[in-house]
């Protein structure tokens, strides 16, 4: 679906980064993929050989590269806002969404559960569960780590990549990802900040060397994933992660067809939205396949899963307005309101 020229945002909203947004537009498809597939794996519709390589080549990337993209303008943002600024609005946009959807979603916990794979938890362990990062832990990571580039700022940025790294590699597993993530994925928004606005540079190479360098990162990925289809060992996690950035990137600007990038940005700019609400239009097309056209083929579900869970999401963000529904991504304020009365 190509997205519309214009859109209800303001055009300063839009003065945007299409290779970043690109490059997040392909990692939220990835995400709702990878999702997808978890969900017919655990139906027992998908073979373990393909998901497990699926998956592993999916997940050996696709959220490093989330992280990678907030740190490449963390320090333009910290230095126009200012600490207590920057913290305010990521509290605004990052960790509100996080504990906001799940309180919506707990009064349709009885309904949803007759749909999921797996029983639904008690109610103190769902709430537990959103306090230690354990639900949607993606931005609860990102919100502390942003936390901890606060704190660290003034660090020289040779001395917070020495402690990034081995806090990935030797941060124990916990049980609690969202509070581990903090320590393993910090290394990526670091390295964001180390490329920071020379992320740009990467527009001026050719086309072509730019799509034989991402089939060269990828194919690395794939080999790496085939030659350890239990599991990647812990040692590439960091060097996957970078190389799989690194090729989204290469892909972004060595797509051919301005419709198809412009489609990859839409969606980009509306990942939070997808993150948030793919489950829902998921698992909605899910049961419409099962039970109106009572199949269970993969290329179907796959294919059809993933569209709805993308294109819903990212029409409801970008009519958020229209639709008045901004709140369910960013909080709002009420300076004016307060100022009048």
């Amino acid at each position: 679906m190509v997205p519309p020229a214009e859109s209800a945002e303001p055009r300063k909203e839009r003065q945007r980064n299409q290779s970043v947004d690109i490059v997040k537009g392909i990692a939220i498809i990835l995400v709702v993929l990878g999702h997808v597939m978890q969900g017919m794996y655990h139906r027992h519709l998908l073979q373990d050989t393909a998901y497990f390589l699926s998956e592993n080549f999916i997940y050996s990337f696709h959220m490093p590269a989330f992280f990678f993209v907030a740190g490449l303008f963390l320090d333009r943002s910290l230095t126009k806002r200012g600490p207590a600024g920057f913290a305010g609005e990521k509290f605004r946009t990052v960790l509100y969404p996080y504990l906001l959807w799940p309180l919506l979603a707990l009064p349709l916990l009885p309904w949803i559960a007759r749909f999921k794979a797996s029983p639904p938890s008690p109610l103190l362990t769902e709430l537990s569960n959103l306090l230690l990062g354990n639900g949607g832990w993606f931005l609860y990571t990102l919100f502390f780590i942003l936390m901890l580039a606060i704190l660290v700022r003034r660090l020289p940025i040779w001395l917070r990549l020495a402690l990034a790294v081995p806090l990935s590699y030797f941060w124990p597993n916990t049980g609690h990802h969202g509070i581990d993530g903090i320590f393993w994925e910090y290394i990526f928004v670091v390295t964001g900040q180390l490329v920071g606005s020379r992320i740009s540079n990467i527009e001026r190479f050719h086309r072509w060397a730019t799509a034989l360098g991402c089939l060269a990162l990828f194919g690395v990925i794939a080999a790496a994933t085939i030659y350890y289809p239990a599991g990647l060992p812990k040692f590439l996690f960091i060097p996957l992660g970078l190389a799989g950035t690194a090729g989204l990137f290469l892909l972004a600007v060595s797509i051919p067809l301005p419709s198809i990038a412009r489609t990859l940005a839409w969606c980009g700019e509306a990942s939070i939205a997808i993150y948030l609400i793919s489950p829902y239009f998921q698992g909605t097309a899910r049961q419409i396949l099962f039970q109106f056209f009572h199949t269970t083929s993969d290329p179907i579900h796959i294919s059809l899963q993933t569209l709805a869970a993308v294109v819903f999401p990212a029409l409801i963000y970008h009519y958020r307005k229209p639709l008045h529904v901004e709140w369910f991504f960013k909080m709002p304020v009420w300076k004016q309101h307060n100022a009048r009365s």
